[in-house]
């Protein structure tokens, strides 16, 4: 390569591991809620679907620093569909 090309290394994931990692930034975000480390699950450009959370991840971030900390997060349940 040359110039200034990079690559980014594609890593196949399971869906086992893929469940863990969404685990891991759920707790992070919403019940450690260190936005330092979130910030490596969730891209700045994320795409807020909701209309009333604002674009972004900085949108998203914002909504759970504007919860009291008393706040519990509801149980998370991780659903995988594979298509064969």
């Amino acid at each position: 390569m040359s110039g200034t090309t990079q690559m980014t290394e594609i890593r196949k994931t399971t869906p086992e591991q893929n469940k863990v990692i969404v685990m891991e930034a759920f707790d992070t975000l919403f019940n450690k809620r260190d936005y330092v480390a979130a910030e490596r699950f969730w891209s700045p450009n994320y795409i807020q679907h909701s209309a009333h959370i604002p674009a972004g991840r900085d949108g998203l971030f914002g909504l759970i620093k504007s919860l009291p900390s008393t706040a519990k997060p509801h149980r998370l349940r991780v659903r995988f569909q594979i298509d064969d």
